[in-house]
This record gives structure tokens, C-alpha cells and sequence, in this order.
């Protein structure tokens, strides 16, 4: 019966990551308090795979919070390591239904496409530069 409930424990911390990373990204948007971050990796990063990965991709970006969210509450409550499958897997997803529910919303634009654009011309830029 431990188990079950460590496991349900599990489910729902990885649905919170889903919506902590959720709020990250939405803190990197335009006028918001991490509106610089996006510009410092479109700066720096020349890679668009890159910037997937720091924060682009939704999803992505997911997966490395939920990872070190998951070691935290590994290192506080000694959780064991068995328990990251369905942690990742429920954080996966809910990120995934995040996803396709904002993208059927047309009035919400996502902080991603508008810099996915400005980082492609940027990197388009660069590449002519050299």
C-alpha cells in the first residue's frame, strides 16, 4: 500500500513539474521578469537545436526540470530511482496536453514561436555574416 501511495505522490509531482515549467516559460515572455533570457540565448547559442533545449521547446525544456526536480525530492525524501518512470512519464504527458490545448487556442500566442522566429533570422543572420 506504500507503494500505491509513493507512486500517486509521484504522478502528482510530475503534473506540478509540468505547470512549474509552464511557469518558467511563461516568465521568459515579453515583459515579464525573465524577458531577457531569450535574448541572451539567441545571442550566444548559434545552434537552433540548442535553443530548444533551453528553453524553446516546451517540452524539452520539460524534461530538464522535471529531472532536477525529481533529484531534489530524490535527495530530501530519498525517493528511489524506479519512481523517476512514472514521474517523467506524467510530467510528459501533461506537457504534452499543455501543448496541443494552447495550440488549438488561437488568441494565446506562445512566448516560443515568437522567438523561434527572431532566433531563426538571427541565426540566419549570423551564418550570412560569416
Amino acid at each position: 500500500m506504500e507503494l500505491l501511495y509513493q507512486i500517486l505522490f509521484i504522478i502528482v509531482l510530475g503534473i506540478t513539474s509540468s505547470w512549474f515549467t509552464k511557469l518558467i516559460i511563461y516568465s521568459f515572455s515579453k515583459g515579464n521578469i525573465f524577458d531577457w533570457y531569450y535574448d541572451i540565448i539567441l545571442s550566444k547559442i548559434e545552434n537552433p537545436k540548442l535553443f530548444k533545449v533551453f528553453g524553446g521547446c516546451y517540452i524539452c525544456f520539460n524534461v530538464w526540470i522535471s529531472t532536477f526536480i525529481f533529484e531534489l525530492f530524490h535527495y530530501v525524501l530519498g525517493l528511489h530511482y524506479v519512481l523517476f518512470i512514472p514521474f517523467i512519464a506524467s510530467s510528459f504527458i501533461m506537457s504534452y496536453i499543455i501543448v496541443k490545448k494552447e495550440n488549438k487556442n488561437q488568441s494565446s500566442i506562445q512566448p516560443q514561436t515568437i522567438y523561434k522566429k527572431r532566433m531563426y533570422t538571427s541565426f540566419i543572420k549570423i551564418r550570412k555574416i560569416k
